[in-house]
Formats: structure tokens, C-alpha cells, sequence
């Protein structure tokens, strides 16, 4: 049996009209194309505000067969008294399907201190339900989070880890932590005897050597050539929220702080009322999701400040839709 033959068909032999045709199409593929490519990406404030907007919107499952891992901040243990802590934002990534751990690292331990209790409370997590982890951080306890993944990159490497979510994570430290007093010493002594931690020179010192360790572990677990690669697909893995807020917004519960602390942070400074905005990101690593407007805790606290629950469950699900739109531009 002989082979089918076909006909090649060349340009010359194509009718006019449908060349033409061909023509046009290709010409409004391209438009549309270079359009979509210069078209200004969503922001997280904006996506924020469609969402409040579309009040019977459901969320879509874009964490489902994922664990998330809430880690909150410094004095959580006031929060975890009456379960204000994350609530919301539980509910929110359960509506997308996925499952969840909550973490309260102690507030009287350094940020090194406490990231090496989580590697081993993460790695527990991971062995009971073997699916890709999901932090997310508030606070202290995204600045933990973070110094976690320096020390310990192996964690996203192997896939144990899928995504990190810093939530005003106090990287750079609070000039608050300077500050000294009866009311600061009877608050440190009793939640955080390790304050130091917070300032920013301390701060600095911590994430600088988190940093230098990062770079070794890297090179011992890649090749020269196979680094640069590594901590780019890392870093993609990493993600901020940050926040500012004008000093007349801000909710009793921060006001509380800093009606104890005698003191607020300088107006001639973005802040959410306890850290200023370029602390709550390391430009070494992640991806900023953009600034929103609200204090300290805001986002993450119900109960004791101006935000409510639905706007929190808002703010979670525009936070995972934007990681996904961020992940699809970078082929992640």
C-alpha cells in the first residue's frame, strides 16, 4: 500500500481573499498581544476593592490540596486569650480550599530564637498532612518566617514549602523598641524580656547574618552555576504585604500600644502606626504585593480594630489571587 500523499499549498495558491483574510487576523492577534503586554497589572488594591465589591462573589480554590501555616507575632499571647488572632483569614483560605495550622511563637524569644523552634514545628506539620506548606507571617512572626527560609532554603527546595506571605513582617525593626519606661519594662518583662530583637539595629544584624547563612547553605546544596537560578526560583516563592496608615485611623488596639509605649513613630514616615513601611520588606528577596491602607493589625486581628471580618476575608483572597497572577506572569 502506498503512502497518502498531500498537497502542499503555498502562498501563491491561496485565493487573495483568504490570504487577506489571514492577514488581518494575524495583524489583530499581534495588536491584541502587545496590548495585553502593556496593559499595567492589577494591583493588590485594586483587586482588594473588585472583591468588596462583589459582595456573592466565591472564592476560587486556589489553595485546595495546600496546608497553610498562620504564624503570628509578638504578643500574641493576649490575642490567642480571646482567639482573635487570624480568624478571618483562616476562614477565607478554608473557603479556597485549603486546610490549616496556627503557630504562636513565644514573644519572649528572639526572631533566631523562634525560627528554629518553627523549622522543626514546619517540618512536624509536614510529615502529618504531606502536602505543600503555605506561611504566612504577621509581624514578628513574619520576620521569623522569613529568617526561617534563610536558614533553612532546603525547606522550599525540596517542596515542603510552596509560598511564603509576609504580612507586615518586622524585618527592619520599630524605633518603638528604643524606647524605655515603668509601662515598657513591665510589658517586656512579662511578654518580651527580648525586645532587642525588634529595634533595628538588631534587626539589621540579625537578617544580615540570616543572610550570609542563606548563601552558604545555597552553596552547598547547588552547584556555582546552578546558584543564581536557585535563589531567583526562591525568591519567587516569597511574598509581601505592607501597610500604612494615617495616625487619626488608626484602631483602639494599636492606639492602646502606643498609649502604653508614650510614644508614636514620626508622622514624616509612612507607617501603620508600629512599623514604618520600609521595614516590613527585605529588598534582597520576594516580591512586593503593594501597600495597602490599614495599622498594624488591621488585617489580621478582629475585635480591637477598624477593619471588619468581611474586608479581612477581602484582603486574604486578593492576596492569594494576586500571588497566582504574579506566579502566571513569571511561569512560575
Amino acid at each position: 500500500m502506498s503512502p497518502t500523499k498531500y498537497a502542499t499549498i503555498t502562498r501563491d495558491a491561496l485565493p487573495k481573499g483568504i490570504m487577506l483574510k489571514r492577514v488581518l487576523i494575524a495583524l489583530i492577534c499581534v495588536t491584541s498581544c502587545m496590548a495585553n503586554a502593556q496593559k499595567a497589572p492589577v494591583t493588590l488594591a485594586e483587586r482588594f476593592t473588585k472583591i468588596r465589591q462583589a459582595i456573592d462573589r466565591a472564592p476560587p480554590p486556589l489553595l485546595y490540596g495546600k496546608h497553610v501555616v498562620f504564624v503570628a507575632g509578638i504578643m500574641n499571647e493576649l490575642a490567642d486569650l480571646i482567639s482573635n488572632y487570624f480568624p478571618d483569614n483562616i476562614e477565607a483560605v478554608q473557603n479556597m480550599g485549603a486546610t490549616t495550622s496556627y503557630l504562636a511563637p513565644s514573644s519572649s524569644l528572639s526572631i533566631p530564637q523562634n525560627a528554629q523552634i518553627l523549622y522543626r514545628e514546619i517540618r512536624s506539620i509536614y510529615d502529618g498532612v504531606r502536602s505543600p506548606l503555605v506561611l504566612v507571617g504577621h509581624s514578628k512572626g513574619g520576620a521569623e518566617v522569613l529568617h526561617l527560609i534563610l536558614e533553612h532554603p532546603e525547606l522550599v527546595l525540596d517542596g515542603i514549602v510552596d509560598t511564603v506571605l509576609l504580612i507586615q513582617p518586622a524585618i527592619g525593626g520599630s524605633p518603638l523598641a528604643y524606647k524605655s519606661g515603668p509601662w515598657i519594662s513591665l510589658v517586656s518583662a512579662f511578654l518580651s524580656p527580648n525586645l532587642e530583637t525588634l529595634t533595628p539595629h538588631k534587626a539589621k544584624e540579625n537578617f544580615d547574618l540570616a543572610f550570609a547563612k542563606y548563601d552558604s547553605a545555597l552553596a552547598k546544596l547547588v552547584s556555582a552555576r546552578q546558584l543564581r537560578a536557585t535563589q531567583e526560583a526562591i525568591s519567587k516563592r516569597i511574598f509581601y504585604i505592607r501597610a500604612t496608615q494615617d495616625p487619626a485611623q488608626l484602631g483602639w488596639g494599636v492606639g492602646l500600644v502606643l498609649r502604653v509605649w508614650r510614644s508614636t513613630l514620626s508622622y514624616d514616615t509612612p507607617n501603620d502606626g508600629l512599623l514604618p513601611l520600609t521595614s516590613q520588606i527585605d529588598p534582597r528577596i520576594g516580591t512586593d504585593l503593594g501597600v495597602l491602607r490599614a495599622d498594624h493589625i488591621d488585617l489580621v486581628v478582629s475585635e480591637v480594630t477598624n477593619m471588619s471580618a468581611f474586608d479581612r476575608k477581602a484582603v486574604t483572597y486578593a492576596a492569594f489571587e494576586q500571588i497566582a497572577a504574579v506566579r502566571a506572569l513569571v511561569r512560575l
